[in-house]
């Protein structure tokens, strides 16, 4: 269903240029964190049940993001 891709072939962005992604998110599409991090934790949701239905453990620390999950 989805593609295997090698991690040469994606682009990425320095962290100065996600700082500016941030920032126009944030400033100018009024788009806030928490509403970044929810909606990226929603699809990362539902592409985990998609790609592995049958069974899921989710182990999150209690770090200051609430990002930080193995």
């Amino acid at each position: 269903m989805f593609p295997a891709v090698v991690a040469d072939d994606i682009g990425w962005l320095t962290r100065e240029q996600m700082v500016e992604v941030d920032r126009v998110m944030m400033q100018d599409l009024r788009i806030d964190l928490i509403q970044m991090m929810e909606n990226a934790g929603h699809r990362l949701a539902r592409l985990v049940l998609t790609l592995a239905a049958a069974g899921v453990a989710v182990v999150a620390g209690s770090a200051a993001m609430g990002a930080a999950v193995w």
